[in-house]
């Protein structure tokens, strides 16, 4: 039985709805995007070019994945011109018979080629294959040039929405990422005194993931600014100061120290940002100096509301973040060059010996792993354009947009995403059909209403599962279509658009997923690999030798500051990864499985390395030196192995090497490097 439950896990995991906050704002703005514009175009009597400015507001909106506004600016900047490129891609691509096919394929090599450029370029890249393939599928009676404009139109209303929601409050994201953070400090803290070191570890590993994206958020501005201001000098505060909270409640959970009043004053915290409120009363009857813990709070309340214009004496103590530590800089940059389908990649920071040209010769370079996902999209779309000339109806290129949507790694399981689609289109169909079946097409503002309806939900239900997703998708693409076909009568292609989108899947599952060797699937141990780098990296940052003066060890304190994030931040993404591998079936899911336990083991070696950064700064005893290089050694050695150890299907032992690298070695490997650490500090195991 299980065994059973093992190799059915993966169903489960692709059943999965993941927890998501419903986004009132962004719901707004989608149902404003697509009502406005189509409301206003039933209105003038012009409702096609209503559509393409609907399309344009939609699909900016729905790319919009939060961060500080200026961000979120520079995306829309991106994919707006992307989305656009792609009507007039399909109009030079359409009308050439079999060559079409071969054009096709190559726009599709071009999207893929460009999602490794960062977040930005990958949706803005599939918005563009998107376009260029129904503009290829569907006649158009408008000039070629007036789509394009049209779209750009839209991703204009979509600016004016994000810059009136900007004026209202314009530092609400950087508010909302500091009080995620706090709001996971204290589920960390209430963990850390229940004593549930399960639970512990599930709030450790939360708070990593929510501390990430407000270093995106918080740092923005500060890691592309020319100048100094205050306000990005009292972030980076804040951030330093979670950290140092972070590394304190690690340290007392495994000194067994209480923390019942760390989590109150934390969760009071919580609840005045989120009121907009003042600063909370200090827990009474406490010594704040008592503990670790809770003078590193004070010293984050103190960052968070300042009694004055300067910083509070209070938060000097804090390792201050800031852009010119080279790895927190790196960690907190948001552009991406092309490598690993999915990863982002930091630009260096700091002097380089390379020429300008070559530096920028690097950036455009894609990595071996983009090329072979741009050939495998290719490939698919390539067979799509040759099988919507053979599956019946007139609505066939949904083929080829099937595969677009679906076939996105950096998106998250193919297969999984394949699966969902399939059956979250059957559901949707049958939605779709239903609500045709009882409004009459003559009822154009109430299905236009349903059409915003399930516009604004789609954000919500993206967050909590791609399946979701195509649930709310289909009816929607369905009422779209019923809308623009001539004639007053409904059209039902609720039974085209299910063949549709089988065939898709059926075509992405074969030749984007099956035929490809496992070796180009699976990239697990090259991140394990990069993962033990970063703990290593970290284990050196935290046994340096004392700075003489007080400004080298301030800036060895940044740096270590950055160093542990960093670890603890790829440690992260690989859990992402192994999770995302285990809504696949078997082999993938099961390397997956096999590889948390040595996860876990990296992130209890991170664990012991900031109780020891903690204690060592209490006047803790100095590391052995040698003895500790020697661990960060060992940690580089097994990570080299686990690069030089090419994965085979469903196994690791067939040779000695694979033997050493594969997920039991790696975990043996690390509980003898974190016990030989806990020796050279000379604290206990």
């Amino acid at each position: 039985m299980a065994d059973g439950e093992r190799e059915d896990g993966w169903l489960r995991e692709l059943a999965r709805l993941k927890p998501a906050r419903f986004p009132v704002a962004l719901a707004v703005r989608t149902f404003l995007a697509a009502a406005v514009p189509l409301f206003l175009g039933l209105a003038t009597g012009q409702f096609l070019l209503g559509l393409y400015v609907t399309l344009g507001a939609l699909m900016t909106t729905t790319a919009d994945r939060g961060g500080a506004y200026r961000t979120r600016f520079r995306q829309l900047l991106v994919t707006a011109p992307l989305g656009a490129l792609g009507f007039t891609l399909g109009h030079v691509v359409a009308g050439h018979g079999w060559l079409t096919v071969v054009l096709l394929a190559a726009v599709g090599l071009l999207s893929g080629l460009l999602s490794g450029y960062g977040a930005a370029f990958s949706l803005g890249s599939m918005q563009m294959l998107v376009f260029t393939i129904v503009t290829v599928g569907v006649t158009s009676p408008l000039p070629w040039w007036v789509p394009s404009v049209l779209y750009l139109a839209g991703g204009l209303f979509t600016a004016v929405m994000l810059a009136l929601e900007s004026l209202v409050d314009r530092r609400r994201p950087e508010r909302a990422a500091l009080r995620s953070s706090i709001v996971a400090l204290a589920e960390l803290s209430a963990a850390s005194d229940d004593g549930d070191d399960a639970a512990f570890e599930r709030a450790r590993q939360k708070l990593t993931d929510v501390t990430a994206a407000a270093y995106r958020t918080l740092l923005d501005t500060r890691a592309r600014s020319e100048g100094r201001t205050l306000q990005a000098d009292r972030d980076a505060v804040r951030l330093a100061g979670i950290s140092e909270v972070s590394s304190a409640l690690i340290a007392a959970h495994a000194a067994g120290q209480r923390t019942a009043d760390a989590t109150a004053w934390l969760s009071a915290m919580a609840d005045a940002l989120a009121k907009r409120g003042s600063r909370p009363p200090s827990p009474p009857e406490v010594d704040l100096e008592s503990t670790q813990t809770l003078r590193r709070t004070l010293e984050l309340a103190e960052a968070i509301w300042p009694r004055d214009r300067a910083l509070s004496a209070a938060t000097r103590s804090i390792p201050v973040v800031t852009s010119s530590s080279p790895a927190v800089a790196r960690a907190a940059s948001e552009t991406r060059v092309p490598g690993a389908v999915g990863r982002a990649t930091p630009l260096p920071v700091g002097p380089t010996a390379q020429p300008a040209g070559a530096s920028v010769l690097s950036q455009l370079l894609v990595g071996r792993a983009v090329v072979t996902s741009a050939v495998r999209l290719a490939l698919c779309i390539g067979i799509a354009a040759i099988a919507q000339h053979w599956v019946p109806g007139d609505r066939s290129y949904w083929i080829g947009l099937t595969v677009a949507l679906v076939l996105k790694p950096d998106f998250g399981s193919v297969f999984a995403r394949a699966v969902q689609r399939s059956i979250g289109t059957v559901i949707g169909v049958a939605i779709g059909v239903g609500i045709l079946a009882l409004v009459p097409k003559s009822e154009l503002a109430i299905l236009i209403l349903i059409i915003a309806l399930l516009a604004a939900v789609l954000p919500w239900s993206g967050q909590r599962g791609y399946g979701l997703q195509s649930i709310f998708l289909a009816p929607f693409v369905l009422l779209i279509f019923d809308l623009i076909s001539p004639g007053p009568q409904t059209v039902d292609y609720g039974a085209q658009r299910l063949l549709d989108t089988v065939v898709g899947c059926v075509i992405v599952l074969v030749f984007g997923y099956l035929i490809w060797p496992r070796s180009l699937r699976s990239s697990l141990p090259v991140a394990v690999a990069d993962a033990v780098d970063a703990v290593a990296a970290y284990v050196r940052g935290a046994t340096v030798s004392e700075a003489p003066d007080p400004a080298a060890g301030a800036e060895l304190r940044r740096r270590m500051t950055g160093l542990r994030r960093t670890a603890y931040r790829t440690l992260s993404d690989l859990r992402i990864q192994l999770q995302r591998s285990l809504a696949e079936p078997p082999p993938a899911s099961r390397e997956a499985k096999a590889w948390f336990p040595a996860v876990a083991a990296a992130e209890r070696l991170c664990d012991r390395v900031t109780v020891y950064a903690q204690n060592r700064r209490r006047g803790g005893p100095q590391p052995d030196h040698e003895a500790s290089e020697a661990v960060a050694a060992e940690l580089e050695a097994l990570s080299r192995l686990a690069r030089s150890t090419a994965p085979r299907p469903g196994r690791w032992r067939a040779d000695s090497a694979d033997e050493a690298a594969g997920p039991e070695a790696m975990l043996d490997a690390l509980e003898r490097s974190a016990t030989r650490f806990s020796a050279a500090v000379d604290t206990p195991a």
